[in-house]
């Protein structure tokens, strides 16, 4: 009988530390949301729009919009290593970091990305580190200025159906003392869309072990291009879920879509 009790007691235990644990689970993912944008501002000519899909409770996946002086708007999405709660508390401090260096940071954004850097590799384990695409638009001009450390490269749909690829300039944040501070400028053309991914997007797998794959997408892109940025991003959630469909969600699924209208900034 005391061997009895003894695995009662054991059973009782084990499943109150689970409940407490799926508690904090999802007092987590209500924080979390809170940090990802609740609201979008309004930016003169652009349709935009962003969704985050966690495979788990917690995402570590973090996406972002900042209102920036001149009516210019900064758009980051970032990608922890790992996932669950570590992943989701370096997110955390991702967060604040950016919101506070964007302000100061202009149009600087290899510089802000150099800094976030050196923050998370003075502040973070080896193993921890950080893919990150940060980009800020200017209406006055139609310009994009980004850098990308260590970033699936999100995809530029010309108007014309070409896709550009905005290829990693730097190695992922966290990773080094020090990166450089790398950027790129690009004119963006009434109908241009920019689509930015977390690796979950493309590495989704279905039952036969086969990847959504970059190209799927761009042609899922095409097919979209005349719809809203938000159903846009809707649209892409549900092809990829149906892709994968009888297979476990791997990893978290994030993306932004943008759309440049036709009107005169």
């Amino acid at each position: 009988m005391a061997r009895v009790r003894r695995l009662l007691q054991f059973v009782e235990d084990s499943q109150r530390d689970r409940r407490r644990l799926e508690d904090e689970v999802q007092a987590a993912s209500q924080v979390q949301q809170r940090l990802f944008p609740a609201w979008r501002p309004a930016i003169t000519g652009l349709d935009y729009a962003g969704a985050c899909r966690a495979a788990r409770g917690v995402s570590g996946d973090y996406y972002d919009f900042i209102a920036l002086p001149a009516g210019r708007l900064a758009i980051l999405l970032a990608d922890v290593c790992g996932k669950g709660m570590p992943a989701a508390l370096l997110a955390a401090s991702l967060h604040a970091a950016v919101r506070a260096y964007a302000p100061n940071a202009g149009c600087g954004c290899g510089d802000l990305l150099s800094k976030v850097n050196r923050l998370l590799f003075d502040t973070t384990a080896a193993e921890r580190f950080v893919t990150a695409f940060y980009a800020v638009y200017d209406p006055r001009d139609r310009s994009l200025t980004w850098a990308n450390a260590g970033h699936c490269p999100p995809l530029l749909l010309r108007q014309s159906c070409s896709i550009t690829r905005l290829n990693s300039l730097t190695p992922p944040a966290g990773m080094f003392p020090a990166i450089r501070s790398a950027q790129r400028t690009l004119q963006l053309n009434p109908g241009d869309r920019l689509f930015i991914f977390s690796d979950g997007i493309t590495e989704a797998c279905n039952v036969s072990g086969e990847e959504f794959g970059d190209d799927r997408l761009g042609e899922l892109l095409r097919d979209l291009r005349n719809l809203s940025a938000a159903h846009v991003c809707a649209a892409i959630l549900a092809q990829v879920t149906q892709f994968a469909r009888g297979s476990p969600q791997a990893d978290d699924l994030t993306l932004i879509a943008a759309r440049v209208s036709a009107a005169a900034p």
